[in-house]
């Protein structure tokens, strides 16, 4: 089966990050992940590659290394791990772009000179990812406007949680957050925005 919209991450048996790339194919017992700057590993090494799906989560994968080069990491799988829901929820790819009306770090404002842009790379009703141009690090909130209803906009507060790491000088950052604080009528909002986006997406 084919499916190249899908990240991959390889980690060493300690699960210390070594490369990501995407897949280009997998079957029962076989990965195929297709990149640059792979990790060049010996044959039979055993890793741990975490496939990345929007909708059903992180799949992990135990696996022997068959072939690894620069662009291109084949694995035979020995066995799948325990399934990761980063987000229980319905997950969707976006492109929103925005500006925090502030961040806070270590309980306190973070001043800055000029409008910090946030792009939303996708949502959930339990939290985003985004890139930025900013540095933000791990423990921070960014408060953000969600006006996808334009006469009931409300402020998100948007803990970072993780960050992945540029893998090129041309690309930011990307964030991880955990939204703190959704009641129910903005958690409505935010699923129902959801839904029409997942509805857009099939009719394409």
């Amino acid at each position: 089966m084919k499916n190249k919209s899908l990240l991959a991450k390889i980690y060493d048996i300690d699960k210390k990050f070594l490369g990501k790339g995407s897949i280009d194919r997998i079957s029962p017992n076989f990965i195929r992940i297709k990149g640059h700057h792979l990790p060049s590993l010996k044959s039979h090494t055993d890793i741990y590659i975490n496939i990345f799906d929007e909708l059903r989560g992180i799949s992990v994968y135990r696996c022997e290394v068959s072939l690894a080069a620069d662009m291109q990491l084949s694995a035979r799988i020995i066995r799948k791990e325990k399934q990761i829901e980063r987000r229980k929820s319905l997950k969707i790819r976006t492109s929103i772009k925005t500006k925090a009306q502030m961040v806070l770090r270590n309980s306190r404002a973070v001043e800055s000179d000029y409008p910090i842009e946030l792009s939303i790379l996708n949502l959930s009703i339990g939290g985003m990812l985004f890139t930025s141009k900013t540095t933000f690090y791990k423990d921070d909130t960014v408060l953000f406007v969600f006006d996808y209803m334009k006469k009931h906009p409300f402020t998100i507060e948007a803990q970072v949680i993780r960050i992945d790491k540029a893998i090129n000088e041309y690309e930011y950052d990307n964030y991880g957050c955990q939204f703190k604080g959704l009641n129910p009528f903005e958690e409505k909002i935010v699923m129902k925005f959801l839904y029409e986006q997942q509805l857009k997406t099939h009719k394409k």
